[in-house]
């Protein structure tokens, strides 16, 4: 059989999408069920300190080594990354002029920014696309205008398998910040699905963020967490030694590249008297907190990630040691997320040119100063209360009364409450700047932002 009449699926993406937008919108009861099926897909894990969760998809790191995670801090970050690539080059890196008629989105995500924004951009009128992920999309179609719901589809497809289209099928092929989920030796059977899928003339767009972050001060166990990861993983983070020969193998001519100015991160808070800050420095404060917040809600995964890695290598460990070593690296992450968050200080930036300050951390600060003496307090009654016959009264616990031979579990239960309301004491009191850093950095940048993009043609 004739490669070019082969396909992988039979499931045609341009159909679908003229299917859902000529009958209008599905039944709200076939919609929600969609969405209640697309949620379910993920792992959900609790982010502490905030309401959110982080979700994870739930494929073996085998099939799909992607080790970052979604939901709501993924997507600022991706919202960021997206609006600094708009900045500076528009909807896309190539000179797309006519703009093309089929368009794939390979690793659209599970909101499908940049096919939903450009599809309703001026110019793209007459365009279709078609969005491809490992997970599911989650944007609802009820959300979207009717010209961009009739002209969108999605698949749910890993790309590290053959694609799911015919030959030659799109006329521009864009590929956006995958690096994280695609192992070293993948990238050229990857190139060569692409260029399979791109008509002749078309146009192949591959992107993504270039960023090198460190700690303030050595924190070996996050180094060691996140070279474990990518070494199991054959994850390589310089895409300058993966995408130009994999690109010249399959044979795509008029390859050029296009480098994001280069941001550095701040390494140090801005004193309480300010300093004026370049537009430059504002944009690495924002994408530094947004950055920390993803990966710190995402630190519990990533520290299961770290004992896989030690399974796969036929590393022996007990269940406890498991266990230990699992939530010494998810407080060694948020710990070393946490102070990258503080220092790039955004309540700063929204104090100065809002003139907004956070009500809520500061009252979160008064309840708390007044917490912490009660619980100390409770605690001295409940010694003072040991080898006594009668009961005692526990307030902060919900009982009138605790028996004598209770009086220990109380004990433990409160001390409890007072380390982890002296944590959330001390974590409030730096977001104030209250309190300094321990041990401030004396880098002068805790790292960069940028980016590269490579565009070519088949």
């Amino acid at each position: 059989m004739d490669r070019k009449s082969r396909r992988v699926s039979r499931f045609d993406p341009f159909l679908a999408s003229a299917l859902a937008g000529s009958g209008g919108l599905p039944p709200a009861e076939e919609e929600l069920a969609r969405l209640s099926k697309a949620y379910k897909f993920f792992d959900e894990f609790p982010v502490i300190g905030s309401l959110r969760t982080s979700k994870a998809h739930p494929v073996s790191s085998d099939d799909a080594p992607f080790w970052l995670g979604f939901g709501g801090p993924a997507e600022d970050w991706d919202a960021l990354i997206a609006g600094e690539w708009h900045d500076r080059v528009g909807e896309t890196v190539a000179q797309l002029d006519p703009k093309p008629r089929r368009v794939l989105d390979i690793g659209c995500g599970a909101y499908a920014g940049w096919i939903l924004s450009t599809a309703a951009a001026l110019g793209w009128e007459t365009s279709r696309f078609v969005g491809l992920d490992l997970v599911p999309v989650l944007v609802p179609p009820s959300m979207l205008d009717g010209p961009v719901r009739a002209r969108v589809s999605f698949v749910q497809h890993n790309f590290l398998e053959p694609l799911p289209f015919f030959d030659e099928e799109f006329d521009y092929v864009r590929i956006a910040c995958v690096n994280s989920g695609t192992p070293e030796h993948r990238w050229d059977s990857l190139m060569e699905e692409l260029r399979r899928v791109l008509a002749p003339g078309g146009h192949l767009e591959l992107l993504d963020t270039v960023f090198s972050l460190y700690a303030p001060r050595p924190i070996p166990r996050v180094l060691h967490a996140f070279e474990r990861i990518v070494r199991q993983r054959f994850i390589t983070l310089d895409l300058r030694t993966t995408i130009p020969p994999a690109l010249a193998m399959n044979e795509l001519r008029g390859i050029s590249r296009f480098s994001m100015p280069i941001l550095n991160a701040p390494s140090q808070r801005p004193g309480k008297d300010g300093h004026e800050m370049s537009e430059d420095e504002e944009k690495a404060r924002i994408l530094l907190a947004a950055w920390s917040r993803r990966i710190g809600a995402h630190a519990l995964p990533l520290a299961r990630a770290v004992e896989e890695t030690y399974t796969k290598a036929g590393e022996v460990r007990s269940e406890r040691d498991r266990s230990t070593a699992e939530k010494e690296n998810e407080a060694a992450v948020r710990g070393w997320t946490d102070e990258l968050n503080e220092i790039a200080a955004v309540d700063f930036l929204l104090e100065r040119k809002l003139g907004w300050k956070c009500k809520l951390d500061e009252e979160m600060e008064r309840q708390l100063s007044v917490r912490v003496p009660l619980i100390e307090g409770e605690l001295r009654t409940l010694e003072q209360a040991k080898g006594s016959a009668r009961g005692v009264k526990i307030r902060l616990l919900g009982c009138t009364t605790a028996p004598v031979q209770d009086i220990e579990l109380a004990r433990q239960h409160l001390q409890l409450l007072k380390r982890e309301a002296e944590q959330d004491l001390n974590a409030v009191r730096r977001r104030l700047r209250l309190v300094p850093l321990p041990e401030p950095s004396t880098k002068d940048s805790l790292g960069i932002f940028g980016g590269e993009a490579w565009v070519c043609q088949k």
